[in-house]
């Protein structure tokens, strides 16, 4: 089994997970929701040098939120072109489930991304 992000030094990663039910979401909206989760956790380990990464999944009753917060260096949104850093791949695989992706991010404050899928 592979290591851990934090076992080969990368930040700790806390994990939350609110579904409300135990059915299950659509196959179309895990795999966005997982793939979407990978791309922001590489981005941290290659950019945003944080010691913390907090992932929330939570199930409200029409909509599914992913949040993804780190305490990294951040990045000033105006200079960073929408084809870098993953952007276009989580952009597109949020428009192909029908969601909404926000960034939120300041030089020296985090990063914050949210996800919300309809359902």
């Amino acid at each position: 089994m592979g290591k851990g992000l934090e076992e080969q030094g990368g930040p700790e990663v806390k994990l939350k997970v609110d579904l409300a039910t135990a059915e299950r979401l659509p196959a179309s909206v895990e795999t966005a929701l997982f793939r979407i989760t990978q791309e922001a956790l590489t981005n941290v380990v290659k950019h945003a040098d944080a010691k913390t990464v907090h992932i929330t999944f939570a199930r409200q009753e029409r909509f599914v939120v992913l949040t993804i917060d780190d305490d990294g260096c951040g990045f000033p949104r105006a200079r960073v072109p929408g084809d870098r850093f993953g952007l276009v791949g989580m952009r597109e695989r949020t428009a192909s489930v029908n969601g909404a992706l926000d960034i939120e991010s300041e030089r020296g404050s985090g990063t914050r991304l949210t996800v919300e899928i309809p359902l």
